[in-house]
């Protein structure tokens, strides 16, 4: 008989039937990208100023997309902030 202290509690059931190579951010549901974008953002609202300003500076993008049909770029599309 065991007693009940000494099963594994939820969590320890969890991290054991976990595949060793499974990552947190894939067992979530969430790509790579939107993990690191999670974070980092994340991280930036935790700082103090005048850092945290300087900080989300950098949350800003801005890259221009475009399309290949028949080997000849289409026109470019603005995307993100400038």
């Amino acid at each position: 008989v065991v007693h009940h202290s000494q099963l594994p509690t939820t969590e320890q059931r969890y991290i054991i039937t976990m595949p060793p190579q499974t990552s947190f951010w894939r067992i979530a549901g969430m790509s790579y990208l939107q993990y690191v974008a999670k974070a980092s953002s994340t991280i930036r609202a935790g700082l103090k100023e005048p850092a945290k300003r300087k900080a989300m500076e950098q949350e800003k993008y801005f890259f221009n997309s475009s399309t290949w049909e028949g080997g000849v770029q289409s026109s470019k599309t603005p995307v993100g902030t400038p």
